[in-house]
């Protein structure tokens, strides 16, 4: 009897010690996006606008054009390109995934003329 409770004292410690690590990976992880510095600038592109995407002060990303749709069109305006940016940086700090931008956020952002 006196094994059988050494042993589950035993087992709760270890996971108690696991929860703990986990719990600091965590933290560290949230700390670490947290410091990340991502920025969004706008310019102008030709007729239109663009956007770039920085981190920590080096450009990561550079858009001229509208993604996800043909041809080299501009978005028509600075806030235009500026929420299409910000969906990037998101996806970039946030989520930690390639920043690529569909037609339907695109579309759900209501950034499409």
């Amino acid at each position: 009897m006196g094994l059988l409770l050494g042993l589950n004292l035993l087992s709760c410690q270890e996971k108690k010690a696991y929860k703990e690590r986990n719990t600091s990976k965590e933290s560290n992880d949230i700390q670490q996006a947290n410091s990340v510095l991502v920025d969004v600038i706008t310019f102008r592109s030709g007729d239109g606008w663009g956007y770039t995407v920085n981190v920590n002060g080096k450009r990561y990303l550079y858009q001229a054009t509208i993604p996800a749709v043909g041809g080299n069109k501009a978005f028509s305006s600075a806030d235009k390109a500026r929420k299409t940016g910000q969906l990037a940086a998101y996806k970039v700090k946030v989520q930690h995934t390639d920043p690529t931008i569909s037609i339907e956020e695109l579309d759900s952002l209501g950034v499409l003329d």
